[in-house]
């Protein structure tokens, strides 16, 4: 079975985030040094191929996708791989963490209530049921779902589709979510432990998960990477 696990790193890095929300300048060097190459390591004890982008390589029609929908190439891959895993750049791959449990369909983890609750309230465009709207940050998809979200979603975007969505704070995470419910494609909910976010209950006990995600706010990740990586 082709499985290709996939992130993305591109350019300048502190150009992807807004002037109220900067990472520190120092994250970086973590993310290259700690965080990557777990990854690889995890791909290396499954067997799985590992992709990098570090360029871009879709052109959309409003400047905001550039760094944020990247991820969303992938997707354009679906005859190269049976399943795909996307993994955002502040996920940290715990050691030993087992095979990912991909299923037809797209498999991931609920976002927060708290977050998922603000975003369906504050967008309506959003059309998304409550107990299906997912974390971007970890998600697993099969080729056949890969090539529908293709065709049917972001080909439309890059022609200038959803402009509803430009102003939207979360904007990559919205749009999947959005195309998933379009598509009819099977939602596969995860544990928590593959996809442990700081606004779940379940983050205080996230070395025992497998996949710990430090999204959030910018300004205070750095410290709690540091510790963290301290054991």
């Amino acid at each position: 079975m082709r499985i290709l696990v996939g992130q993305a790193f591109i350019g300048d890095f502190q150009a992807a985030f807004g002037p109220e929300n900067k990472p520190n300048v120092n994250i970086k060097r973590l993310y290259l040094e700690e965080f990557i190459p777990r990854v690889i390591g995890y791909c290396s004890n499954h067997d799985y191929q590992y992709g990098l982008l570090t360029t871009p390589k879709l052109t959309f029609p409003h400047k905001k996708y550039q760094f944020h929908a990247q991820k969303m190439w992938y997707l354009s891959q679906y005859m190269n791989y049976d399943y795909f895993l996307w993994l955002d750049i502040d996920v940290l791959v715990q050691n030993n963490s087992p095979k990912f449990p991909f299923s037809p369909g797209l498999t991931a983890v609920l976002d927060c209530a708290s977050s998922r609750g603000a975003i369906l309230s504050q967008h309506p465009y959003v059309q998304v049921p409550f107990d299906r709207y997912f974390n971007s940050g970890v998600w697993g998809i099969d080729s056949l779902s890969a090539k529908k979200l293709w065709e049917n979603g972001v080909s439309k975007l890059l022609e200038g589709g959803y402009k509803e969505y430009e102003d939207h704070p979360m904007v990559d995470q919205s749009l999947i979510n959005q195309w998933v419910c379009e598509s009819n494609i099977q939602h596969n909910v995860l544990g928590n432990e593959w996809n442990t976010l700081n606004c779940d209950p379940s983050w205080r006990s996230r070395n025992e998960s497998y996949f710990v995600h430090y999204a959030g706010p910018q300004g205070s990740k750095l410290d709690r990477i540091i510790y963290d990586l301290r054991g």
